[in-house]
């Protein structure tokens, strides 16, 4: 079994290239942890990936369509992306999400990782662009409110820092919160321009339809 450390902060379209490039360079997938992949070795370009955000599913929701993805030949593994979440114990709310959650159960399982054998068909998880239009105005949506709540923090938000005396000191730490706030917003403000594209892309081609 091959071990790779990879971390991927909001990039959907890259995790899923990459993981298509290990599949062309004759690696599987075994399984995904939070920071690590786990390969076995198979034939160059035997499978191909696609991944799908799941964040909105429940734990029963989820067993179902994975079930049912099995039927047609799917298989899937679940992925951490969680960002903007708050714990307490085995209760977590996400911010993403916008619902309670709760370990074990959706919790460090809002990706799905899906795998299929390659028949040398294209490989698409939605067959009708209305299902797209759906799916990407739900990913947009979900990296929304975790921009929003990271820019109130950067605009507002004071850290507190009694304890340090001196004021110039105070002053830097504090705007270097601010930059380093800001600086988790971009990548997830390039994932949500992204699907801004591709939802408007797809408005034109159901228009035209």
């Amino acid at each position: 079994m091959i071990k790779i450390f990879k971390v991927f902060f909001s990039d959907l379209d890259k995790q899923e290239k990459w993981l298509n490039e290990k599949a062309q360079q004759g690696l599987k997938l075994v399984k995904a942890s939070k920071l690590f992949y786990y390969f076995e070795k198979c034939k160059p370009s035997e499978y191909i990936y696609k991944l799908e955000f799941i964040i909105d599913k429940s734990m029963a929701q989820q067993k179902d369509y994975r079930a049912f993805l099995e039927e047609l030949g799917i298989h899937s593994f679940t992925k951490n992306f969680g960002f903007g979440n708050y714990s307490y114990g085995k209760i977590q709310y996400s911010l993403s999400a916008g619902r309670v959650r709760t370990s074990p159960g959706t919790i460090n399982s809002e990706l799905l990782i899906l795998e299929k054998k390659n028949d040398g068909k294209p490989f698409e998880v939605f067959t009708e662009k209305k299902d797209k239009l759906s799916y990407y105005r739900k990913v947009r949506n979900a990296f929304i409110f975790p921009i929003a709540a990271l820019l109130t923090i950067a605009i507002v938000g004071k850290p507190q820092l009694d304890f340090i005396h001196n004021q110039e000191l105070i002053n830097i730490l504090h705007y270097g919160v601010k930059v380093l706030t800001i600086c988790v917003c971009i990548p997830l403000l390039i994932t949500v321009l992204r699907t801004c594209f591709r939802i408007n892309e797809l408005k034109k081609d159901i228009t035209i339809e």
